[in-house]
């Protein structure tokens, strides 16, 4: 029986091997910049790359902040101490940009929206306007090109494969830049990259690094720690992103002033509220007046999606119908479309995130004849060779509407 390794353990710890790349990053690239979030993982990138400037006389460091105005006073407060160290050139954008509101499946939320009553004021020297476009996820790219033209440069993130099978599959299957895989390119022809040192941390190797060097981090932490919050289930993010729902639970008893301007602002946050962030889970059991699970999606795309977004769900839905026509759970495939017409989940999160799961991934390996991928532990694998199926019956590999 084959042996299946996930993971190669160096000797190396990860605090000096994250070091050791945003050093390399530095040596590759004349211009770098952190993306900061206000996270926890962004702010050992930030203080790590600080590091490093320093010691590389590459000071002060450029640092990119996308406020996307709905975010907590805790976040901001942080931000402003970043802002505030004259080590730092900090890139402090508020501009347009349209984004999902998952608080209530509404696709046409844009911060900062012109013309509109905004949770807050404009930060004073901030960046109100750049030619970026409107489009979250196109965005990055954008603004490299916008600030750097056609210069080499890399936008260091605090992405971390531990968050989700598919940032594990990312940050390790595909070369990025002089062989290294922990990145992402973002235009080639300029070389212009995002490069993840933080790839293979895990939770307490951030919050280690953080305690034992003093650095200072957003203070929301200790808040929903001191709420009883589990460690691995801290969210720092806008308060109208999919893994902002739970937060909105506690939004007001901690932070009231931002609450009482998210409730005006953001339509269904108190909805979510008072519904305990049960709003848009999706049953764990089809409900017994459904045949399917597809048949469930189809009843939440008639009476749940908004209008607009209707034709955009029956299509992707029939391109996975056709596109995975082989995979031998059908049931498993629609359960996870369901859940992304719940969500309106027009950015194909949901979907992307199943398609590069573990077992998913090994099946469209084996099934698309990649070699040395035939995994007896795989029920997927096993119940396709139970229905006939064989290795390389798909020339190449399944594949969704979505991009990855």
């Amino acid at each position: 029986m084959k042996k299946f390794i996930n993971r190669l353990y160096l000797k190396e710890n990860v605090f000096d091997a994250a070091l050791n790349r945003i050093r390399w990053v530095f040596d590759e690239f004349p211009n770098v910049i952190v993306a900061m979030s206000g996270g926890k993982d962004s702010t050992v990138v930030f203080n790590l790359a600080l590091m490093v400037a320093k010691e590389k006389n590459r000071l002060p460091l450029s640092v990119l902040f996308v406020d996307q105005e709905c975010e907590w006073s805790f976040t901001i407060d942080y931000i402003r101490t970043i802002r505030d160290n004259p080590d730092v050139d900090l890139k402090w954008l508020q501009v347009p940009i349209g984004i999902a509101n998952s608080a209530s499946g509404d696709s046409d939320f844009t911060c900062w929206g012109e013309d509109e009553k905004w949770m807050r004021d404009k930060e004073p020297g901030a960046i109100h306007e750049a030619p970026i476009g409107r489009e979250w996820y196109g965005m990055f790219p954008e603004i490299l090109k916008w600030q750097y033209g056609k210069e080499k440069v890399c936008l260091l993130t605090g992405i971390r494969a531990q968050e989700a099978p598919r940032r594990a599959f990312l940050l390790t299957s595909h070369n990025t830049f002089k062989g290294r895989t922990w990145g992402k390119i973002l235009h080639k022809k300029n070389e212009q990259f995002n490069m993840s040192p933080l790839y293979d941390w895990g939770t307490s190797d951030i919050w280690t690094s953080i305690h034992r060097n003093g650095w200072k981090y957003c203070r929301l932490y200790d808040e929903q720690y001191a709420k009883g919050v589990p460690i691995n289930g801290m969210r720092l993010s806008s308060l109208h992103h999919e893994t902002a729902l739970q937060a909105l639970t506690m939004l007001q008893e901690i932070d009231r002033k931002t609450w009482d301007a998210v409730v005006e602002r953001i339509p269904g946050a108190n909805t979510i509220k008072h519904l305990n962030a049960e709003a848009f889970n999706l049953p764990k059991e089809l409900p017994w007046m459904f045949k399917n699970w597809d048949d469930y999606r189809a009843h939440l795309v008639k009476y749940l999606v908004p209008e607009a977004d209707k034709e955009f769900h029956r299509n992707i839905a029939e391109v996975y119908r056709k596109n995975w026509s082989l995979f031998p759970v059908k049931d498993k495939l629609f359960k996870q479309l369901a859940k992304t017409a719940l969500n309106n989940d027009l950015y194909g999160t949901y979907m992307r995130n199943f398609e590069t799961g573990p077992d998913v991934q090994g099946w469209r390996f084996w099934i698309s004849g990649k070699p040395d991928s035939d995994n007896p532990a795989n029920k997927l694998i096993v119940k396709s060779k139970s229905a006939g199926h064989y290795t390389g019956m798909l020339s190449d590999q399944p594949r969704g509407p979505f991009h990855y």
